[in-house]
């Protein structure tokens, strides 16, 4: 289930700083590589077809050394659209620039939610979700558990809710090397 924004009355970005250990930043190395790989492809033959050059994505993630077992399938599948996104936005507003290469550490990974009918899609059941005691936890995909830090007071706030689904979530790295995520969280409730 994709959480939309028209369907949602709030939204908010929650940035918390993580901590990985080392096996966990070389799958997050990984995935940003990949990230980056594959938009920087896509700008440098100005493909604006998702279809087009797609089968070649293995071999040229492979010759970038990726290992393909880290790579989580919705960083290539994010990598793409936004590529597409930003072709549109160009196509639509001439006075714009067109895509152009990315140098930035950092990719965006979508949250899933159990698809049984009985269960209520919520920031606990999420594929990308803060996890007790008090949100200390963040759980990603294909990177697992990391220990996070964020406003211990916004980050309670947010697990006593009702009601809160992750949208996206955006894993970065910043100049002095530390690693954040952005949480893109949305409620039909107000944030606190």
């Amino acid at each position: 289930m994709a959480v939309t924004k028209k369907r949602y009355l709030h939204h908010y970005v929650l940035t918390m700083r993580i901590f990985p250990n080392d096996e966990q930043k070389n799958i997050i190395a990984s995935n940003m590589l990949a990230y980056k790989t594959i938009y920087n492809y896509y700008v440098s033959n100005g493909i604006f077809c998702s279809r087009v050059g797609l089968e070649n994505l293995p071999e040229m993630l492979v010759d970038q050394q990726i290992n393909l077992d880290d790579i989580e399938p919705t960083v290539i599948q994010n990598a793409i659209s936004k590529y597409q996104k930003d072709w549109t936005t160009f196509l639509s507003n001439p006075a714009l620039n067109p895509p152009s290469f990315i140098n930035k550490e950092s990719f965006q990974l979508t949250a899933k939610y159990p698809q049984e009918g009985d269960i209520i899609p919520n920031i606990f059941n999420s594929s990308c979700c803060l996890q007790a005691p008090k949100g200390k936890f963040l759980n990603l995909p294909k990177i697992g558990k990391v220990i996070s830090t964020g406003s211990r007071q916004i980050v309670e706030n947010i697990l006593n809710m009702k009601e809160v689904l992750v949208g996206r979530v955006m894993v970065y790295q910043d100049l002095p090397k530390y690693y954040y995520t952005k949480l893109y969280l949305s409620s039909n409730y107000p944030f606190r």
